[in-house]
């Protein structure tokens, strides 16, 4: 990996992770089977719900229909007063979701939920809406200052990001222990599979944290003759980025010998008189400081 990518292999390889993580958090963001009912088998997550046919519980659910949490009022948590009789008609049981929110049994159903529900529910949403924000900001960064400006600021943009991924890793550990604490303390709710999943992503967030981190300690030895594919060259030295002329080729006709030239001048050594030949633009960003 660092013959094929240099200096830049430890960040990227830092990257890819991140972007594992970033993957898994948002795929457990969206769906709906952080925790299930095991009294009725339907299951909800941070911003929707679902509820499957008897008999359709586990990995290989079938028959479920999902909806989005109306910041819920009703028909959410165990239900304790309700008649779990179906009806028998299409109408009859599209009438039952309806009374009860998309997830109860009955239309007239009670719900018993914890006081603290909405408390814990915001804020678990809202650490891991942070998890992925600080996610996304390294994910966007990283690949650019890699390919186009790579050694500038090198610590300094590096450490940054580091921490961004940091932080985004602590968001996404503790919404999952919010959430994990409130569904062990109410009976009758099983964990379910999306929050292993963001469990997962928290550790790839955490790998992720090291390597950059490791990369960020150990600064490279930068070669300016080998960064020259994006169009820009960078002085680590310095911190100067500079943007790579074009290599159009122009015409250049030299000078009779009488008049004085040299190699920095032309870039490459005086032909015989008169000769035309065609050469790539001086890049100014290469020639040293007088």
């Amino acid at each position: 990996m660092p013959s094929v990518f240099g200096a830049a292999a430890t960040p990227f390889i830092g990257c890819i992770a991140l972007l594992a993580a970033a993957i898994l958090t948002v795929l457990a963001f969206a769906s709906p089977y952080w925790a299930t009912d095991e009294s009725t088998g339907n299951s909800f997550g941070l911003w929707r719900k679902a509820r499957c046919d008897p008999g359709s519980t586990g990995p290989d659910r079938q028959d479920c229909a999902h909806w989005d949490f109306p910041w819920y009022g009703e028909g959410f948590g165990p239900n304790i007063n309700a008649s779990t009789k179906r009806p028998s008609s299409l109408l009859g049981r599209l009438k039952q979701l309806a009374g009860s929110g998309g997830f109860g049994p009955n239309i007239n159903a009670q719900y018993e939920k914890p006081s603290s529900l909405l408390d814990w529910q915001h804020a678990t949403r809202g650490l891991e809406s942070l998890a992925i924000i600080f996610f996304a900001i390294p994910l966007v960064v990283l690949p650019v200052y890699i390919y186009g400006a790579l050694g500038l600021y090198y610590r300094c943009l590096l450490g940054s990001m580091t921490l961004f991924v940091l932080l985004g890793t602590i968001s996404n550990i503790a919404g999952v222990v919010v959430f994990g604490v409130q569904i062990g303390s109410v009976d009758g709710w099983t964990f379910d599979w999306c929050l292993i999943v963001c469990i997962i992503g928290g550790a790839l967030g955490l790998i992720a944290f090291i390597i950059l981190l490791i990369a960020t300690i150990n600064k490279p030895e930068f070669k300016p003759d080998k960064y020259f594919s994006s169009g820009f060259y960078v002085d680590p030295d310095r911190n100067r980025l500079y943007a790579v002329e074009s290599d159009e080729p122009v015409k250049v006709v030299y000078p009779p010998p009488s008049e004085p030239t040299t190699p920095k001048q032309l870039q490459l050594q005086v032909p015989p008189q008169g000769e035309v030949v065609h050469v790539g633009q001086v890049n100014p960003a290469m020639v040293p400081d007088d």
